[in-house]
């Protein structure tokens, strides 16, 4: 095979299918492992060791300051030699699968952050190297429809049913196999020695203007606002099911989401390879913000969200890869180190405060879609004979914007929820579980073969709890307990240490209803098969009741607030619940499913572990088998002159 010429000589070589082929595939495979395993199943897996929000952040801030890192040690020390970049192609997808591998066994805080690390690491550096040196080996007048058709096809791939839908597991074996891939091609890949300047000036027949660092800047605050505003989108729509519904909520519309993106992709290189990049992010920024705008807007409007969304990815993601090596009149190495800048900021960091932006707001405020808009806009053209005074003053306005963005949305000191027309109160409850926090704390997963079933009912389908989104990973108690509870935590559970959300229930504010709707909404499609479970319940065969003095001290602290110190039904909170006031216990009419049983204590200590539906009874899932028939025996004595000790049969 004839030797390119090189770009010095004036003149493109032809088209050659094996330069263009190894090319795609290393860039695709990159692609596929940040999309599907770095952004998404990685997540998963920190998730379900079921580390609280503050540990999650701290995994994934890990994973962002190597990725900063590395892509700027990346830049400094790219060398235009071809061996050097092949190896480091090569380490960075062995090091990136490696840390994929790792994933799948590193449970716990400390190991999940070197992971991320390595992830960061690894991926900084990979990424660098590709979009540094394999564009200009691409040594086609195409090379803006290759980088399209890399990008499209990785977001493909990652919307296959089978891949996305699948579990983190898989998931992961589906990165590892893409660094497995983008290993080979690395390894085959035609790399060229490329001269640090004099690179054409023309292709297709359009002239390429040298672009100053200062203008670089200013693409460089472009990408930040398209990365920031993706980020957010992409959370909300994947926290939130009845916008998911739209986009992924079946095989054929994941089918639909990939070829949205392949083709939007495939355009948008072809544009790019006119001398389109501006004109591509302006597209890109006009889909993205509106995207955002319809995520508060009634249903015909939500359903465009998705469609919205894959097109303007799809278009600046091929930009992405392409920028640092539009200007064809920089050496590589200036190539290399924009690269580096470009993803350390607009890459690394504008994820992570979009990322942010969305755990905190669960919403894309107006005022960020318009600002972000000012900066596009602002950054898309520079007046002729502009001084660098002015592009300094110019990059000041918009970090400064972007600071201002930042710190309003952190300082936001009331998360609010954006109730919508399309949200009923159990959806936005939802959204107001997550927003508080209650996760860190309290489990919705139903354990197979654990003592979950007894306590919560039929143990939960994985793939069903972990397709929500978030998984929130149950909950029979009434809305006039729960609102008590949230009020103060303490009243009904002495020594908890649960904050109060009596902030929630404001005059002003439905959260509070919202959350308690939600919360009731938990358990509903398994009532029959929880009330079977409770009904066939019985204690283990040897066990003994607790003494009774621990008896009455369990009742006073656990039932009293409500039934009162003697069990007449006038405790202190006992005015709290209605329409079905806590039961007069000295009549003997403890419950309702067995009243007159030739059992009536292990009626009553069914009663006191499962509760009593319809009602404010809680049951009590966590007490012992030994303090439930205590407690049993304790409440069938409230009736009777001595305690019967009467025997289960």
């Amino acid at each position: 095979m004839k030797r390119p010429a090189e770009y010095g000589s004036g003149r493109i070589p032809e088209f050659t299918l094996p330069r263009a082929a190894t090319s795609v595939v290393a860039i695709s495979a990159a692609y596929v492992y940040f999309l599907i395993f770095a952004q998404f199943a990685f997540v998963k897996l920190a998730q379900a060791d079921r580390l609280n929000q503050g540990g999650l952040r701290i995994v994934m801030a890990c994973m962002g300051v190597a990725g900063v890192c590395a892509s700027l040690a990346a830049a400094r020390a790219f060398k235009a030699e071809p061996r050097i970049q092949r190896a480091r192609l090569l380490i960075g997808f062995a090091g990136c699968g490696m840390a994929a591998m790792l994933a799948l066994c590193a449970p716990g805080l400390l190991t999940r952050g070197l992971v991320a690390a390595m992830i960061g690491g690894f991926l900084g550096a990979l990424t660098v190297n590709l979009a540094a040196g394999v564009p200009f080996s691409l040594r086609t007048r195409h090379r803006g429809l290759c980088v399209g058709l890399a990008t499209g096809l990785a977001y493909a791939i990652c919307n296959i049913p089978t891949v996305f839908g699948g579990t983190p597991r898989f998931q992961s074996f589906v990165a590892m196999a893409a660094c497995a891939t983008g290993f080979i091609a690395s390894y085959f890949l035609i790399i060229d020695r490329t001269p640090d300047k004099g690179h054409l000036a023309r292709v297709n027949g359009v002239s390429f203007r040298h672009r100053s660092d200062w203008t670089f800047a200013c693409l460089v605050a472009i990408f930040l606002a398209l990365v920031w505003l993706d980020s957010t989108a992409f959370n909300i729509l994947q926290a939130t099911p009845e916008l998911n519904q739209f986009g992924w909520g079946s095989a054929e519309l994941q089918w639909k989401n990939a070829g949205v993106h392949l083709v939007m992709a495939i355009v948008g290189g072809m544009l790019l390879d006119h001398g389109r990049l501006r004109r591509v992010l302006l597209i890109a920024f006009v889909a993205l913000a509106s995207a955002a705008l319809c995520l508060s807007m009634s249903t015909p409007a939500v359903q465009m969200t998705h469609w919205l969304y894959a097109a303007g990815v799809s278009l600046y993601s091929a930009a992405l890869v392409f920028a640092p090596t539009e200007d064809r009149r920089i050496g590589v190495s200036q190539a290399a180190m924009r690269a580096g800048i470009l993803y350390a900021v607009a890459g690394w960091a504008g994820s992570a405060f979009g990322i942010g932006m969305a755990q905190d707001l669960h919403t894309v405020p107006h005022w960020f879609v318009g600002l972000a808009g000012g900066v596009v806009l602002l950054c898309s053209r520079q007046p002729a004979g502009s001084s660098p005074a002015f592009l300094l003053r110019r990059a000041i306005v918009i970090v400064g914007a972007g600071t201002l963005a930042f710190l309003v949305t952190s300082m936001s000191a009331v998360r609010r929820i954006a109730f919508t027309p399309r949200m009923t109160d159990s959806t936005a409850g939802r959204e107001v579980y997550i927003s508080e926090g209650c996760i860190n704390c309290h489990t919705q997963y139903v354990r197979r073969g654990a003592s979950d079933e007894s306590w919560w009912g039929p143990a939960a389908n994985p793939n069903r709890v972990l397709n929500q989104a978030p998984p929130l990973i149950g909950n029979r108690r009434s809305p006039a307990w729960n609102r008590l509870h949230l009020i103060d935590p303490s009243t009904l559970s002495p020594g908890s240490r649960m904050p109060s959300y009596a902030y929630l229930f404001a005059p002003d504010d439905r959260r509070g209803d919202a959350l308690l709707a939600y919360l009731a909404s938990l358990g509903a499609d398994t009532f029959d098969r929880r009330t079977a479970t409770s009904l066939n319940w019985r204690p283990v065969s040897d066990v003994k009741p607790i003494a009774t003095a621990a008896q009455t001290l369990l009742f006073q602290r656990s039932c009293a607030q409500c039934h009162g110190p003697l069990g007449k039904g006038d405790g202190p909170l006992a005015s709290n619940f209605t329409p079905v006031p806590p039961r007069d216990l000295t009549l003997g009419q403890w419950h309702f499913f067995a009243y007159h049983s030739a059992s009536p204590i292990l009626d009553l200590a069914r009663t006191i572990k499962f509760g009593v539906a319809g009602t404010s009874m809680p049951g009590h899932e966590i007490f012992s088998d030994s303090e439930v028939l205590g407690l049993a025996q304790y409440v069938y004595s409230l009736k009777h002159s001595t305690n019967p000790n009467a025997v289960i049969p």
